[in-house]
């Protein structure tokens, strides 16, 4: 819907709006800026350029390294066969169905993809046949465009499935005696899941058990998913 709205009034913005300025309104959303790149609302100015290459996210990752089509001619030839050939080293598949997964926004690791579609068989197959720790933290990934997960780069594969809302897969973690924390009430906010808050609750896993602060910070995440329902629940519970 954003999309439509941004193309329906294209002209206007340019008109009103520097390249920069709408570049920054947008910045923290790399999905979003590839859109408005590839649909000319902002160019790739020199500008533009030097902040996508200086900028590093809040999980580590180099923010230009999403942008490298747009800004290979730019980098320079050499610099960027240097740059690549150490992706490559670090990931193998990096740049297998690059732009898919540009477009998809979403972490490219398999067990993340398995998480998202709530595949407990094959979610169970995966971590024993690699001996993949239930309590393991997700690996950050250059494709992931929500801010939320980017900035919490600690999240464990628990607190990924509460995100998403998988329950399958959060009831076999949880069921392997993987430990339940306050904080992950913000991510089971975001998944909208009535069933997996009440299931935190019946394991006295309580957001005011941190202190009131976090009470408030739930409230108010709930408000930025628009989760109305469960933001007055929230007012009425806690």
């Amino acid at each position: 819907k954003i999309n439509h709205i941004l193309l329906l009034y294209k002209d206007q913005i340019k008109r009103t709006m520097s390249n920069i300025d709408i570049f920054h309104i947008f910045e923290n959303n790399k999905k979003m800026v590839l859109f408005l790149l590839k649909n000319d609302i902002i160019t790739m100015s020199d500008q533009i350029y030097k902040e996508i290459v200086n900028k590093i996210e809040g999980n580590g990752k180099f923010y230009w390294h999403f942008f490298i089509p747009e800004i290979e001619k730019l980098i320079g030839e050499e610099k960027m066969n240097f740059a690549k050939k150490e992706l490559l080293e670090q990931n193998s598949n990096f740049f297998e169905n690059y732009e898919e997964k540009r477009q998809e926004g979403e972490n490219d690791s398999y067990i993340c993809s398995l998480i998202r579609q709530d595949s407990v068989v094959e979610f169970i197959s995966h971590v024993n046949r690699y001996n993949i720790s239930y309590s393991s933290q997700i690996l950050p990934s250059i494709f992931e465009t929500n801010p939320f997960l980017i900035d919490n780069k600690n999240t464990t594969l628990i607190e990924y499935s509460a995100f998403f809302g998988s329950i399958q897969i959060f009831r076999y973690l949880l069921m392997n005696k993987v430990e339940l924390k306050p904080s992950i009430w913000i991510y089971t906010i975001h998944s909208n899941n009535a069933e997996l808050i009440h299931l935190l609750e019946s394991n006295e896993i309580l957001p005011q058990k941190c202190n009131y602060f976090n009470v408030i910070q739930c409230f108010i995440e709930s408000i930025k998913c628009h989760h109305n329902d469960i933001a007055a629940y929230i007012i009425s519970k806690f």
